[in-house]
């Protein structure tokens, strides 16, 4: 049995947990940070953001924002300083506001291919991830 906040759409835990082959009752309720597990769980997620922000803000020479106040308008000068694509290394590209920020477009990546900080770095060399593959773009 797992449990969790009550925050969203319960089916989108489920097929997560199913995705790793994990079958198991899932219980959401809200305030469950009532309970210890839960809650320790929560600290430990949060204390992994932090780190994982502070991460790529070294790795990119920047202060990505924690909350989404100022996203827009950072996620609109990340793309323009380190190209559209770079925003599958840094941010969760399936959300509605990637549209917002890309005017439009959401990057997509081709099945098989890992992304992230640590496994793809485009700091040195913008990579331009398309239904094809992987194509280098110099600068030029």
């Amino acid at each position: 049995m797992a449990i969790a906040d009550q925050f969203g759409d319960q089916s989108y835990i489920e097929n997560a947990l199913m995705r790793k082959g994990r079958e198991i009752e899932l219980i959401q309720v809200p305030g469950a940070e009532r309970d210890l597990a839960v809650a320790t769980a929560s600290i430990l997620a949060r204390d992994k953001f932090i780190y994982k922000l502070r991460e790529m803000g070294e790795s990119y020479g920047l202060v990505f924002p924690k909350g989404s106040s100022n996203v827009v308008e950072f996620g609109k000068q990340f793309v323009k300083d380190y190209g559209v694509n770079t925003l599958l290394n840094v941010a969760k590209v399936r959300f509605s506001i990637t549209r917002e920020i890309t005017g439009g477009f959401v990057p997509q990546i081709r099945e098989g291919l890992k992304t992230g900080l640590g496994i793809v770095n485009l700091m040195n060399k913008q990579k331009e991830i398309t239904s094809f593959g992987v194509a280098e773009n110099n600068g030029s």
